[in-house]
């Protein structure tokens, strides 16, 4: 063979070698010390109720209720400046966080045959107007929170995250067209609930405390220890490069599908008695069962400002449905009494984030 033949006969071995190295796209966090950004993150919720059934001490009571229709609506908005310090291995070491807005509502709805009753109530947070420092501590490979300078009710720190930079969404390397990589199903409860616990609540108006600590240690557990109950897959694909108001902005696909069914007795358990033991009161009911379905898809556009090292915008959308099935006891009078009570609801989220 020809040396010019032998050429040309490596050149389509070549041109996969070119197209399985080609051109790669670095998206990755590293905003320069010193930059301040403001990250806005907005979402609404609407659930309604799709079925309900109530037996007690073995007997159906479900037509007994009637024929109703129940509905709630949340709704958020959280505003946050973040200062950079220096940044290593693609975390800040130290971020000064201002809370500028934290406000939100939450409403329910409720139309049956006896009539409509419609409530809801503001939700807001003694965070808002504060500041407080992020700062890294390698020894316990963690996050130590504090207020920038006095005043500041130190309970209010718990359970804060410094993540709210979308961080977890990003490849591990540098990426082409196309390229996809799995990320952990907790980034749907990080993008659900950013910033951790924001301690947001009404202020115990129209006696609501009690259902505000239910919400508030059902997010803790959910987004905590428990985290990993959820089974399922969160897959994002890197699109390409657009530009946008003269930026290079980086695009990446989000997919999330959640299907899981779990025992929560040992949650709804802790719940019940965090509630009990802060009315002072004892816990009225034996739980026996509780179990927890959950269908959710999610899909959505990550854009990241390649450039800048931080993200522009992101869009998420869901749909789908939680059910609960709890079976539990009672002693009211002097007599012991049974109830198995099941739950369904479909749901729809949006969530969207920008960064100015």
């Amino acid at each position: 063979m020809k040396p010019s033949a032998r050429l040309l006969s490596l050149c389509p071995v070549v041109a996969v070698l070119l197209a399985s190295t080609g051109p790669r796209d670095q998206v990755a966090f590293g905003p320069e010390e010193g930059t301040s950004l403001t990250k806005t993150f907005q979402s609404e919720g609407i659930f309604e109720l799709d079925d309900f059934s109530a037996i007690l001490d073995g007997q159906d009571m479900s037509a007994m209720l009637g024929s109703f229709e129940v509905s709630f609506d949340t709704s958020s908005t959280v505003s946050v400046t973040d200062t950079y310090g220096p940044s290593e291995e693609g975390r800040p070491l130290r971020l000064e966080r201002s809370f500028e807005t934290l406000e939100g509502e939450a409403s329910s709805s409720m139309d049956s045959d006896m009539g409509s009753e419609t409530d809801s109530m503001p939700l807001s947070s003694d965070l808002e107007g504060t500041t407080v420092v992020f700062a890294w501590d390698e020894e316990e490979e963690d996050y130590s929170v504090s207020f920038d300078g006095d005043g500041g009710d130190e309970e209010l720190l718990e359970g804060l995250e410094e993540e709210m930079d979308l961080r977890f969404l990003l490849p591990e390397d540098s990426v082409s067209e196309d390229d996809t990589w799995e990320v952990p199903l907790t980034a749907f409860a990080a993008l659900i609930t950013p910033g951790g616990n924001l301690n947001m609540s009404s202020g115990d108006a129209d006696g609501l405390g009690d259902f505000e600590d239910v919400l508030d240690e059902l997010q803790s557990e959910l987004t905590g220890d428990q985290a990993d109950m959820l089974a399922g897959t969160a897959q994002c694909t890197y699109t390409g490069v657009r530009e946008e108001d003269g930026a290079e902005l980086a695009e990446i696909a989000i997919e999330i599908e959640i299907s899981t069914s779990t025992d929560i007795l040992d949650l709804v358990l802790g719940i019940a008695e965090s509630v009990a033991e802060d009315s002072g009161e004892e816990m009225p009911l034996e739980f026996e069962i509780a179990d927890l379905e959950v269908e959710i898809e999610a899909e959505g556009v990550l854009l990241w400002n390649t450039e800048a090292g931080h993200f522009h915008s992101l869009e998420l959308s869901s749909d789908g449905y939680i059910a609960i099935d709890v079976a539990f006891g009672a002693d009211m009078g002097g007599e012991s009494h049974s109830a198995e009570i099941s739950v369904e609801m479909s749901a729809s989220m949006k969530n969207s984030v920008t960064a100015e």
